[in-house]
C-alpha cells in the first residue's frame, strides 16, 4: 500500500513538474517594425495624420500591417496567455484608446486591463495599440504577456509634439552612486564618476552617497536607496534601475565603461518641467543654506504629482584613519582577481595602487539633504498651469553637521521627483553664494579694475586675481559675483 501511495506521489510531482517546465519551456517575443525586442524594451511613436487628416499614435498604422508591434511565437505550439495593459502616464489626454490582441480590440478608459490571447504556433498576433490625441502630450504604457510562468514585456511611448512649442527644457541627468571607503570594489565607481564629470560637464550630476556603519563621510538624511539586493557599489541614474557605477547596464562589457550610455539616454528623453536654483548662505554665521528654486512644467494638470528635494554637496573631502583607508581589490600587488578584469586605461591608477589606499580626496560627496527620499511635502502646488513659473524656498542647515570640512566647497542640487513613478523628472546644480549676496547688476569694464576683490564664477571658482585688469584682459560674456554681488558682463 505504501509502495503504490508513494508511487502516486511521484507521478503527480512529475506531472506538476513536467507542467512547470512545459510553461517555462513556451516562448514568446515582441517583434517591432521586424526586429525582436529585448525584455522591458520602448518603443516610441510620434503622432501622424492618417488618411482622414486625423492625428493619431498608432503602433500598427495603415499600411505598416503586421510589420509594427507583434508578439511572435518562438515554439511549435499553439501559446495561450493574458495580456495585461498599464497606461502610467497620460498627458496626451487622448478621445480615444484602443487596444487589440489577435484581432480582438477593445477600448480601453482605465487600467490594468487583462485580456485573454492565443498565438498560433510558430505564428505571430499582431499588438496594436492606438490613441487619438486631443492635446500636446506624452502617454506611457506597459504591454505584458504572461504565458504559463513566463513574462514577456514590452513598453509604449506615444509622443505629440506641438509644432509651435518653445523649445525643450534643459535634460539633466542626476546619478547616485552607493559607496565607502570599506568597500573594495567601489573604486571603479570613483573613476565611473570623474569620467561622467568630465564627459557631460553641468549635464550630469553626480552624487556620491557614502554608506556603513563606520563609514565617515555617512549622513543620516540619505536613506538606503539602493533597489533590489547586491550591495555596493550601485548607482541609479534618475532613480531608474539599479546599475554598477562603471558598466552601467553593460553596453561595453560588465569590465568596461558603459555607464555613460545610460547617462546619454535618459539625457535624450524629453523633460516636462525646467528647474532653476539659487543658492545662498542665509547668516553670516554659514548655519543654513537657503535654495530658492523656479519650476517651468510644459503642462496644464489639475493635480501636481510632483515633490522637490535638496542636497548639498563637497569636494575634496579627505582624512586620517583607518575608517578614511580605502580598500581596493583591483590592486595587482594584492593579488586580486578584479586586477586582471578591469584593464582599462582608467583603471590604471587603482590596479597599480596598493590593497589599501590612503590620502583618497573624494569628491561630489552628499553631506546633507532634505526631503531626498518621497520630497518636500507641498515644494510643488497644484494647480499646475504650463509655462507658469512656480517659486519655492527652503532651508537645509549644516549645523552640528560633522561630515562637512570646508563650507567654500560646497554645491547645492535641486531635483523636481514624480511621485507617481519615483524617478527624478529633472535637476541643477550651482555653488553656494555668499552671505548677503545681492541681485545681478550690470559693471562696466572700467570698474573691475580692482586692486583687492577677487572675480568669481557662478559655480565659486576664482576666474581673475586681486592683480586683474580689464583693459589687459576682459572677461568673457556672462555673470560673475564680485564683493558678494553677481553682476553680468556684456
Amino acid at each position: 500500500m505504501k509502495k503504490v501511495l508513494m508511487k502516486r506521489i511521484i507521478t503527480t510531482l512529475m506531472m506538476v513538474l513536467g507542467f512547470v517546465f512545459t510553461a517555462m519551456a513556451q516562448s514568446a517575443q515582441f517583434y517591432y517594425k521586424g526586429s525582436p525586442l529585448a525584455e522591458g524594451a520602448s518603443i516610441i511613436v510620434e503622432a501622424e495624420e492618417d488618411d482622414w487628416g486625423d492625428l493619431n499614435c498608432e503602433t500598427n498604422p495603415a499600411g505598416s500591417k503586421d510589420n509594427g508591434l507583434i508578439l511572435k511565437n518562438l515554439t511549435s505550439e499553439e501559446l495561450k496567455g493574458v495580456a495585461t495593459l498599464t497606461i502610467n502616464t497620460n498627458t496626451l489626454s487622448p478621445s480615444r484608446i484602443q487596444w487589440c490582441m489577435g484581432g480582438q480590440c477593445v477600448q480601453i478608459k482605465e487600467t490594468p486591463y487583462n485580456k485573454d490571447f492565443v498565438v498560433p504556433a510558430s505564428g505571430y498576433i499582431q499588438v496594436q495599440f492606438d490613441a487619438i490625441p486631443t492635446v500636446f502630450g506624452e502617454l506611457e504604457a506597459e504591454i505584458k504577456a504572461r504565458i504559463g510562468l513566463k513574462n514577456t514585456t514590452v513598453k509604449v511611448k506615444f509622443v505629440y509634439k506641438d509644432p509651435n512649442a518653445k523649445p525643450a527644457f534643459t535634460r539633466r541627468a542626476v546619478v547616485e552612486e552607493f559607496t565607502g571607503t570599506w568597500c573594495g570594489n567601489c573604486p571603479r565607481g570613483i573613476v565611473a564618476l570623474q569620467r561622467l564629470a568630465q564627459d557631460f560637464g553641468d549635464r550630469v550630476i553626480c552624487i556620491a552617497v557614502h554608506q556603513g556603519s563606520e563609514e565617515p563621510m555617512q549622513i543620516a538624511t540619505y536613506p538606503e536607496l539602493v533597489p533590489g539586493t547586491g550591495g555596493v557599489p550601485a548607482c541609479m541614474v534618475n532613480r531608474g534601475p539599479k546599475l554598477d557605477p562603471y558598466s552601467g547596464s553593460g553596453t561595453n562589457g560588465y569590465y568596461h565603461y558603459g555607464i555613460d550610455a545610460d547617462v546619454e539616454a535618459a539625457l535624450n528623453e524629453p523633460a516636462e518641467a525646467g528647474i532653476e536654483l539659487t543658492a545662498q548662505w542665509n547668516d553670516a554665521n554659514l548655519w543654513d543654506v537657503r535654495f530658492t528654486t523656479t519650476t517651468t512644467f510644459g503642462i496644464d494638470s489639475n493635480d501636481a504629482p510632483y515633490r522637490l528635494a535638496f542636497v548639498l554637496l563637497e569636494d575634496g573631502l579627505k582624512g586620517e584613519g583607518k575608517n578614511w583607508v580605502q580598500k581596493n581589490y583591483f590592486s595587482i600587488a594584492a593579488g586580486y582577481d578584479d586586477s586582471k578584469n578591469y584593464v582599462d586605461d582608467d583603471m590604471k591608477y587603482w590596479r597599480e595602487a596598493p590593497y589599501e589606499v590612503k590620502g583618497v580626496e573624494y569628491n561630489h560627496v552628499a553631506v546633507q539633504s532634505l526631503g531626498i527620499k518621497n520630497g518636500i511635502n507641498g515644494s510643488i502646488s497644484s494647480p499646475i498651469v504650463k509655462d507658469k513659473p512656480q517659486t519655492y524656498s527652503g532651508l537645509v542647515t549644516t549645523l552640528n553637521n560633522k561630515v562637512i570640512q570646508d563650507k567654500s566647497n560646497l554645491s547645492a542640487v535641486a531635483m523636481l521627483m514624480d511621485t507617481r513613478t519615483g524617478k527624478i523628472v529633472n535637476a541643477v546644480k550651482t555653488a553656494v553664494l555668499p552671505y548677503g549676496t545681492n541681485g545681478i547688476e550690470t559693471i562696466k569694464d572700467e570698474r573691475l579694475k580692482m586692486k583687492d576683490s577677487p572675480v568669481y564664477d557662478l559655480q565659486g571658482r576664482k576666474v581673475q586675481s586681486s592683480k586683474f585688469n580689464a583693459q589687459s584682459s576682459k572677461l568673457p560674456k556672462g555673470i560673475y559675483i564680485l564683493n558678494g554681488k553677481k553682476f553680468v558682463m556684456k
